[in-house]
């Protein structure tokens, strides 16, 4: 298992020692996009990080492309009605989207 994905592994078993209390898809994703960021500055396993690659496309597609130009996490803000209801539809759309990649999480 790649270090990115142990690391929001980490998070979903225990979201309130990251973040303080389950977090808006916004810091979720702003978390995601400054670990990815920092391992490519790094030159560290940036490989891991095209592991997402995809990911934006698969989201579009649950919620029926409804637009291109909205980002993963818009779309999931979008259609939850809590920060923990997206949250957890983050995590379950995560792993559909690494089984049907043939990934372990």
């Amino acid at each position: 298992m790649k270090k990115l994905f142990m690391a929001l592994y980490e998070i979903k078993s225990n979201p309130k020692l990251f973040f303080g209390c389950i977090p808006p898809m916004t810091s979720l994703r702003a978390w995601i996009d400054g670990y990815i960021d920092a391992r490519r500055e790094m030159d560290v396993d940036f490989e891991e990080t095209y592991r997402l690659g995809g990911f934006q496309e698969f989201v579009a597609e649950r919620y029926n492309n409804l637009s291109v130009t909205r980002s993963w996490d818009s779309y999931i803000r979008f259609f939850s009605a809590s920060d923990e209801e997206a949250f957890n539809t983050f995590y379950r759309l995560l792993d559909e989207f690494l089984a049907q990649q043939n990934q372990q999480p």
